[in-house]
């Protein structure tokens, strides 16, 4: 693979190591609500690193594998901010399987449409390489599932937001 670092992937990465770092430490930690943040830092670390190699690659190959890594991180943030912060606010007793279940499912459904990109184009209808900048770029037209997951990805950092304004 190779790859040709640049100021924007080589802050990504140094960002994503320390995310890793801090994840591992905070891991250690026995309680609950401290482990969904160290689960939110990595799953964080690992939409940064992943971003960060793909910036730094030359070829669209590399890029969509790279794609298939960050979005580990990026399906899951959500619902390990949302988890993390419902914990921090004392309402364990909304997290019954059901809603487990409804958390869950926009994440995996995300990660199964993303791996399986090159046959379905819900995620992205199309995908190509950008030459037209200083490096190589990933050029994508979002289909219809990258709308939801985006719509889904924000509304549970509104929801998290909301909770925390409420506690506070």
């Amino acid at each position: 693979m190779g790859l040709v670092f640049n100021a924007y992937s080589l802050v990504l990465l140094f960002a994503g190591i320390v995310s890793l770092f801090v994840s591992v430490v905070i891991f250690q930690r026995t309680g609950k609500t401290v482990r969904w943040f160290a689960y939110m830092m990595l799953v964080l670390s690992i939409w940064a690193l992943g971003y960060g190699i793909e910036l730094a690659c030359t070829t669209l190959e590399q890029m969509l594998l790279c794609i298939n890594v960050e979005y580990i991180g990026v399906a899951l943030l959500p619902v390990c901010w949302i988890m993390f912060i419902i914990r921090f606010t004392g309402n364990e007793k909304w997290l019954k399987p059901a809603t487990l279940f409804l958390l869950f499912a926009i994440p995996l459904i995300t990660l199964f449409l993303v791996f399986t990109k090159e046959y379905n184009h819900l995620h992205y209808r199309a995908y190509s390489l950008d030459t037209s900048g200083p490096f190589p770029l990933l050029s994508i037209t979002p289909g219809i599932w990258y709308r939801i997951h985006t719509f889904y990805f924000y509304t549970m950092l509104v929801w998290g937001i909301v909770l925390l304004i409420y506690l506070f």
